[in-house]
């Protein structure tokens, strides 16, 4: 409803529901700002400041807003490579998908429209997770335009999210079934994987961009490092002990001439990958009937393993280049019963 008054400088201001909002025209545009309020002096105020100053500063198409603000989170090192790649992907797309080209005159409802719309695709439907995550890539981004002076408000902050079920824990190997599919496997590069995976905990991007230097049989280290065209998701260098079997594994078995352990001949592409496994690793592991087997489960396994048989959560942390705290609430459970409090009560 639209409020009375004698003043001029109330034309525009309106309620929807509890809230105010202010209808304005500027350069041919009609826009509409939610106020965020439901108090009517506070959202004279605002409307006032908007009809005052309707021009925010150095404001850009939403694609070239999209450019600058991944470009800067990178020079900044908030993002890496792999995570920036795939957030420029999807705001650009959001940028297609809102079909408005000023972010400024996107709004909560556009946002919720588009987020409803990835669930429904028919050809490659996302699941609800992934769509909140994408959200929350919009929320990220609008909050650097507030800050740069060139928003008022992020949109996609009022987005309704659907209830997520709390999913099972994810399943992982025993020992006798990690032992199994490493001995069955004939091809070397996945038998390298495998062990990379099931006996390191690493990451599959790091797996791919694993080099020689890195593996230290002398000392009987892993040494993950950083380069100036990677670094791991942590961002920071780590060492992970290299056990026995995966040491032997390499002096006798494994060796790449080239500066990758792994198709040391592939380039780095615009993917989010140098190369990917995936094929080949997938057949192997359906083949051995366990199917359900990813990267991320070798890693959990790894994880999983190690806190079952009582190392302490500090190490495997560092060892998987993980927070104390994930990883408490991840393995915690898994460790073994701790009897010394008998010896104060029994």
């Amino acid at each position: 409803m639209k409020l009375s008054s004698r003043s001029a400088d109330l034309d525009g201001l309106y309620q929807r529901g509890q809230q105010f909002w202010f209808r304005y025209r500027h350069n041919g545009h009609q826009y509409r700002v939610p106020l965020r309020t439901c108090d009517a002096g506070e959202a004279l105020v605002r409307a006032m400041d908007i009809r005052s100053n309707p021009v925010l500063a150095g404001a850009n198409t939403f694609r070239r807003e999209v450019e600058d603000y991944v470009r800067t989170q990178l020079e900044n090192r908030k993002f890496t490579r792999n995570s920036a790649e795939n957030r420029k992907c999807v705001l650009l797309s959001a940028a297609d998908s809102l079909e408005k080209s000023e972010p400024v005159r996107i709004t909560t409802d556009d946002i919720q429209r588009w987020y409803e719309s990835l669930k429904k695709r028919r050809d490659h439907p996302i699941a609800e997770s992934t769509a909140q995550s994408y959200v929350m890539m919009l929320r990220g981004f609008f909050r650097s335009l507030i800050e740069q002076k060139k928003l008022r408000s992020n949109p996609a902050a009022g987005v309704k999210f659907v209830k997520i079920r709390t999913r099972a824990r994810t399943p992982f190997c025993d020992r006798e079934t990690v032992d199994r599919l490493i001995a069955n496997c004939e091809r070397p590069d996945l038998k390298f994987i495998l062990f990379c995976g099931f006996h390191a905990g690493m990451r599959k991007g790091e797996i791919i961009e694993s080099r020689p230097p890195w593996f230290d049989c002398a000392e009987g280290h892993i040494h993950l490092q950083r380069s100036e065209t990677w670094e791991p998701k942590d961002k920071e260098d780590r060492s992970i002990p290299l056990s026995q079997s995966f040491k032997a594994f390499l002096q006798t078995e494994f060796k790449s001439p080239g500066p990758f352990m792994l198709a040391p001949k592939v380039d780095r592409r615009k993917s989010r990958y140098r190369w990917d496994f995936r094929r080949p690793f997938d057949e192997f592991m359906a083949a051995q009937g366990v199917a359900w087997v990813t990267p991320h489960v070798m890693r959990h396994t790894f994880a999983s393993l190690l806190a079952s048989r009582g190392v302490s959560i500090y190490k495997i942390a560092k060892w998987l280049g993980d927070g104390v705290e994930v990883v408490q609430r991840h393995y915690a459970h898994l460790a073994p019963k701790d009897d010394d409090i008998e010896k104060a009560f029994a």
